[in-house]
């Protein structure tokens, strides 16, 4: 996050991995490449960074997130490597 502004909890939060992760409305006009992920999506992937990665195969998520969260993940490898992978068909997150 640039400013340090609160996020509001809303349906959906703007994520943009060249600045840093989640923006708030007013970043989010000064930077518009980014993508929408759904609020709920963040919150998981944000516990994720604190769990026992023993500990990970046992946590069950409804696979809509799982879905947005491979998405993100995605684009923001995609973003730091400056380019698409061709070997994504490959990997199953």
């Amino acid at each position: 996050m640039n400013c340090k502004n609160s996020i509001p909890q809303i349906s959906g939060v703007y994520f943009n991995a060249r600045e840093g992760g989640i923006l708030c409305r007013r970043c989010q006009v000064k930077f518009k490449n980014g993508i929408v992920v759904p609020a709920g999506a963040i919150s998981i992937a944000g516990r994720f960074v604190d769990i026992n990665l023993q500990r990970l195969e046992r946590v069950r998520i409804q696979s809509s997130i799982c879905v947005e969260i491979e998405k993100m993940l995605r684009y923001y490898i995609n973003s730091l490597l400056n380019k698409g992978l061709n070997s994504w068909k490959y990997i199953k997150i």
